[in-house]
């Protein structure tokens, strides 16, 4: 046939594809373009008039015959695609019946050694994975995956159903209160329906148990009412009855009381959990496992699983987030409180928290507001407080850890409105410095600047001048909050107690745990410089500041410990003899390290660094001491050295009273503490025995105290290195930093040790 040309058409040479060298030619026709020729080959002229063309039928023929390949091609892909979503329609449906019975009470207790199937963003500690943490686990469950797969091919595929359990379906599912009851949990009676009077009666009393709780919760501590609405709280709970099914948008409202819950509950005393019908008194001696069940196995993991599966991030779950952070914390799991304290501040960034516009400021002056602009500044005063919370969390967490601070923006001060009498200017002021006290603004400011300047001393030639500017910072908010626990303020308090709508009120153990806090970071911002700058003329202003630093911390730390020991003897052992006696005292923990690390899990850590900044200051100025013995133009001298020996003795006193009151050995201070005040008391004896010595005796023992800088004494207790003047911005290198080492870590060997060398002495 010589209907083709020898070479290619235009179109197709350019786009280097196979053309049949017909005129039109399929390329051109499938595309529906011109199709054109060259006009000569290898010298040969070529006439596309001489062609014979296709007509309309035979274009007809082969377009239907191309088309009718490609719609085979298609079908047969479809088929295929229907056949694979029929087998992953059969795997979702079984992962959805799976997930249902999850949320029965069996399901819960048989929780810990299942995965939970969620969605969302990765946790704290990698990849989201809930089950046990054993290969053994990981095979086996992939084995049953396995198997699984090879039934679904083997069984008819099932007709395809639209997705039940989407997230908005689950969102909008109303969610059920955790129970807290033993008889919720220890019995599994099959005569005890949903519908019985015996369920409802222990729902009724479940319910009334968590409005206790949630009381106990803002009563034990003031503070969570300065972020945390308690009416909103209470709200919620006494509306629950009334929101229906596929209407609930209370995630984040459960999510906070979720850990409202478990802060509340870990601060029950065995009287307290009788008292509210948590477990009958026969079976108390199974407390501590069933605090640890309810604790993790219940509200802790309802709060993980209900947070991964949520839609919308709000205020509320930033307080919720802040609960969180603190809970992981107390339960010494500090890195994933790291990461979720970095979560909240992402959370809280992302939802416009630290974007203050609209409230009351300082130099306002307005006077007469419509309802609107009240609604839009209470509001804003909500969100005000918040992020100053989240502020003070960040603060006290990186001044511990010794990292940087998430948060390094500073919002203006607003004041916070405590009755419609404060107009004037006097009332003005003073509900402003109330204000910058409740929601610890000063303190979460001092502590993110003196973290920031611990950790850029490396890279930045700080001045004296740019130290005691910082300083200024320090003794203006400790004058504040030394303002608000005065006989004066008191007094005036008194008389104004009977105002109507005050809502600023002082709590004197809040105010007393920041003086504490703020004198022990003001000693750690200046143990670092008293080497750097021991040759200037204002060296002694540095001395001077940390020794009163380090006297106020020790003399605060003594009294607020006196007053925590009132309450606790109040509390735990009120209802002792009518609650079982003996039974009752075998479960009081022994370590009540522990229960003051629970109650107050920020000032237990700074406690510690506060102790070690004592002893590395006595090392570095060892020979100091020694030589101004009776000496009164320093500081440096015996009469700072009394005053340190007679408030650690009263600090290690306590144990022995707890053990009175107890009858049993106990203590109050975890061992590595406990170790470290010996250590400085120890110390002190030294200095007095160098003291008492003669000159010979003297010259010998400061050769021997040279040679002991690179001894274990100095160098390695504890895990720091005292020769490295910085080491307080890099507590990591300590082991037991936090105060929290468990009484399987006592270094015996250490104390043996030192009798050894007392002893010997």
């Amino acid at each position: 046939i010589n209907d083709s040309l020898p070479i290619s058409c235009v179109s197709c040479r350019r786009k280097k594809i196979k053309c049949n060298k017909l005129k039109p030619c399929n390329q051109c026709i499938k595309r529906s373009i011109p199709c054109h020729f060259p006009s000569t080959f290898r010298n040969i002229q070529i006439n596309e008039d001489d062609l014979t063309s296709f007509d309309n039928e035979d274009l007809k023929h082969i377009l239907s015959s191309n088309l009718r390949q490609e719609l085979e091609l298609f079908r047969v892909a479809n088929l295929q695609l229907i056949e694979s979503n029929n087998k992953l329609q059969c795997e979702l449906n079984k992962l959805s019946t799976r997930l249902e019975g999850s949320n029965t009470v069996k399901d819960t207790k048989e929780s810990s050694n299942k995965g939970i199937e969620i969605s969302g963003e990765t946790t704290e500690e990698g990849e989201k994975y809930y089950g046990p943490q054993s290969s053994s686990f990981m095979i086996e469950s992939l084995k049953r995956q396995k198997s699984g797969s090879e039934e679904s091919q083997s069984q008819p595929p099932v007709e395809a159903r639209p997705e039940k359990h989407n997230l908005v379906e689950q969102s909008l599912a109303k969610k059920r209160l955790p129970p807290l009851l033993y008889a919720l949990h220890r019995f599994d009676d099959p005569d005890i329906s949903s519908d019985s009077e015996t369920w409802a009666d222990l729902q009724k009393q479940n319910f009334n148990v968590l409005v206790k709780l949630v009381n106990l919760f803002f009563d034990n501590n003031r503070y969570y009412e300065t972020f945390i609405s308690r009416t909103k709280v209470f709200e919620f709970l006494h509306s629950y009855q009334d929101i229906k099914d596929m209407e609930w948008e209370n995630d984040d409202d459960l999510l906070l009381f979720y850990m409202i819950l478990l802060l509340s509950l870990q601060k029950l005393t065995p009287s307290e959990f009788i008292e509210l019908n948590l477990i009958p008194q026969p079976a108390i001696q199974a407390l501590n496992k069933f605090k640890n069940y309810l604790s993790k196995n219940v509200l802790y993991h309802s709060f993980e699983k209900l947070r991964h599966n949520l839609l919308n991030e709000s205020i509320i779950t930033v307080q919720a987030y802040i609960l969180c952070t603190e809970w992981y914390f107390i339960e010494q799991r500090y890195e994933e409180c790291w990461s979720m304290m970095f979560h909240c501040c992402g959370i809280a960034y992302s939802i416009g928290l630290h974007v203050m516009g609209q409230f009351r400021s300082i130099n306002s002056t307005s006077k007469n507001n419509d309802l609107n602009d009240e609604d839009d500044e209470e509001m804003d005063i909500f969100r005000f407080k918040v992020f100053f919370a989240l502020k003070s969390l960040t603060g006290q967490i990186c001044s511990i850890l010794g990292r940087p601070n998430p948060i390094s923006i500073q919002v203006n001060s607003i004041v916070l409105k405590s009755s419609p009498l404060s107009s004037n200017q006097s009332n003005i002021n003073m509900n402003k410095n109330k204000t910058q006290a409740l929601l610890k603004i000063g303190l979460s400011e001092c502590l993110r600047l003196s973290n920031s300047m611990l950790i850029e001393n490396f890279m930045i030639d700080f001045t004296i001048d740019d130290l005691l500017n910082l300083n200024k910072k320090f003794e203006q908010e400790i004058e504040l909050l030394e303002w608000f626990i005065s006989d004066e303020y008191l007094s005036d308090e008194e008389e104004s107690k009977d105002n109507e709508g005050d809502l600023l009120k002082i709590d004197k153990t809040n105010i007393l745990m920041d003086l504490i806090v703020l004198h022990i970071n003001k000693a750690k911002l200046f143990e670092p410089f008293v080497n750097k700058f021991e040759k200037i003329d204002q060296y002694d202003l540095i001395i001077k500041n940390l020794i009163h630093s380090i006297l106020k911390f020790l003399e605060l730390l003594n009294y607020f410990i006196e007053n925590f020991l009132n309450m606790f003897v109040e509390k735990y052992f009120h209802y002792h003899t009518r609650l079982g006696g003996s039974d009752l005292s075998e479960l009081i923990d022994d370590n009540f390290g522990k229960l003051f690390r629970i109650y107050f899990p920020f000032l237990n850590s700074s406690i510690y660094q506060g102790i070690i900044v004592v002893f590395t200051f006595l090392h570095y100025k060892f020979q100091e001491f020694v030589v101004n013995k009776d000496k009164t133009d320093t500081m440096i001298n015996n009469e700072f050295l009394k005053l340190l020996e007679l408030n650690f003795n009263s600090l290690l006193n306590f144990d022995r009273r707890i053990s009175g009151i107890l009858n049993s050995i106990t203590k109050l201070w975890p061992s590595n503490v406990a170790y470290l005040m010996h250590k400085v008391l120890k110390n002190i004896n030294q200095i007095y025995e160098r003291q008492n010595c003669n000159e010979e005796a003297n010259d010998h023992l400061n050769s021997q105290f040279n040679d002991d800088q690179s001894n274990f004494e100095f160098t390695q207790l504890y895990g720091f290195h005292l020769n490295d003047p910085f080491w307080i911005t890099n507590p990591e290198n300590l082991p037991h930093y936090l105060s929290s080492p468990s009484d399987e870590a006592t270094p015996k060997s250490h104390m043996n040790r030192d009798s050894k060398n007392q002893s010997s002495t």
